[in-house]
């Protein structure tokens, strides 16, 4: 897609293949607002779809059941260049590769802008390229939206908010207090004041 293109009702993208973007392959103005992109599949990147550039809104709309190739990212949403918005309730899950769930790959450090009140119930999954030690992955969460709308892809890495309501991925920590001893553990390790 280079011009623009709308995906909504009961609209299906289905069973298709390709090198990239095995649903769609958008570096124009691509919408979906409804329909679904489901069972796609590509050699390379994006089963579902390859966000080359242009603009990306979902704002509603089933991705799920795509596939990428193995050692590959992005079976659901393979986000390379431009803008990806995102707005309303949404379903991308069950993509994946190798049978491992990858739904939206975030290349380099590119964000998922929220344009308006998310209501998805179902989790989106992330993996990002550049890290996954608190890295903010979002641009306008706060106040419309928050960390449950989104699951870590990324074994060992789990969801957050950081202070300006931003959606983070990164490791989770535990801290406990042994009293006998007055320490405190993260994660199982002992730190002193000088490096807390």
């Amino acid at each position: 897609n280079t011009g623009t293109l709308i995906l909504e009702g009961a609209s299906s993208i289905q069973n298709n293949q390709s090198t990239r973007g095995g649903g769609f392959y958008n570096a124009g103005t691509l919408y979906i607002n409804g329909g679904t992109v489901q069972e796609n599949s590509t050699s390379l990147d994006g089963g579902g779809i390859y966000q080359a550039s242009g603009t990306l809104y979902i704002n509603g709309g089933t991705i799920q059941s795509n596939t990428a190739a193995i050692g590959r990212n992005g079976a659901g949403i393979f986000y390379d260049g431009g803008t990806f918005n995102l707005a309303g309730n949404p379903n991308i899950s069950s993509n994946t590769v190798n049978s491992v769930a990858n739904n939206v790959y975030l290349k380099g450090n590119n964000n998922i802008t929220i344009t308006n009140i998310l209501s998805n119930t179902t989790a989106i999954g992330i993996v990002c390229e550049n890290g996954h030690t608190d890295r903010a992955f979002t641009s306008g969460l706060s106040g419309k939206g928050n960390a449950e709308k989104f699951t870590s892809n990324v074994a060992g890495r789990e969801i957050g908010v950081n202070s300006l309501g931003e959606a983070i991925i990164g490791i989770p920590y535990t801290l406990s207090f042994v009293e006998n001893d007055a320490s405190i553990y993260v994660n199982g390790n002992k730190y002193d004041e000088s490096t807390l």
